[in-house]
């Protein structure tokens, strides 16, 4: 997470959100500036944690939270891994 924050792919003060729509609930967890997720005020130091607490079961959490353009953090792991193979 933070090599997402320090590329300018995350922002501090970002939400991102976790849909679960059979059940009608969305999810929301913001960035804090350490890469940290801070979700109904606790800190998780995973996406996957924040993701596992939302939701009470077990959860890719690299999967499951989303920007609001609706990219996955998988993604945007995918994208810096590429940008610093370039360097």
């Amino acid at each position: 997470m933070q090599l997402l924050l320090r590329l300018g792919l995350l922002k501090t003060g970002q939400v991102l959100r976790f849909p679960q729509p059979r059940k009608g609930l969305t999810h929301k967890a913001i960035v804090q500036s350490d890469g940290e997720l801070r979700f109904q005020n606790t800190r998780y130091h995973s996406p996957t944690g924040a993701a596992n607490a939302a939701a009470g079961t077990s959860n890719n959490g690299w999967l499951v939270w989303r920007l609001a353009d609706g990219r996955n953090l998988d993604a945007l792991r995918a994208k810096a891994r590429r940008e610093m193979e370039r360097k």
